[in-house]
């Protein structure tokens, strides 16, 4: 099967010049990565990362350290960058070769996708506290509290945890 999982940045970065899986250093972001490496034993995947300096980048991408974040805008303003950045058009390229995709986004990430959200063409999980029409994974307050974590890192958690469960069965 070949599945396309898609995570947002984290704060939390190295300093200098990485592979985007390797640049951040946030909670949510490591356990992603290893549900990935558990995906991988049976799987091919490939994982983006949106990114709000670099938009939609491969997890092999060499970035740069930096200090931008779409958690900190305002809703047209993560519009216009992310039809600067080309995010969806990029997405909606990508996402045709796979049979599955996974979402682990927060909610100003998912406005940087808000058009594409309208007709996905593969079935998709998403990892959030938001209504969608596709399968959603429940990540609010109340959950966090649940899992004693907080609610940025739940989705990672629930991602990892999803992903052990399923590996039982087929995706």
């Amino acid at each position: 099967m070949k599945i396309l999982v898609i995570s947002s940045c984290t704060k939390r970065k190295k300093e200098g010049k990485y592979k985007a899986s390797e640049m951040y250093t946030g909670k949510q972001h490591l356990l992603v990565k290893k549900g990935i490496e558990i995906l991988r034993k049976d799987n091919y995947v490939d994982w983006y990362i949106i990114s709000a300096k670099y938009g939609l980048i491969n997890e092999n991408y060499l970035i740069e350290s930096y200090d931008l974040s779409f958690n900190n805008m305002h809703k047209r303003d993560i519009r216009k960058l992310s039809k600067d950045l080309r995010i969806e058009d990029k997405l909606s390229s990508i996402i045709k070769n796979h049979n599955k995709a996974f979402f682990i986004l927060g909610e100003k990430y998912l406005i940087s996708i808000e058009n594409f959200l309208k007709d996905i063409p593969i079935p998709s999980v998403f990892f959030t506290n938001k209504k969608l029409p596709y399968e959603t994974i429940k990540c609010g307050i109340e959950e966090a509290k649940k899992y004693h974590l907080s609610v940025i890192s739940l989705k990672g958690h629930l991602f990892l945890k999803y992903i052990k469960k399923e590996k039982r069965g087929a995706l």
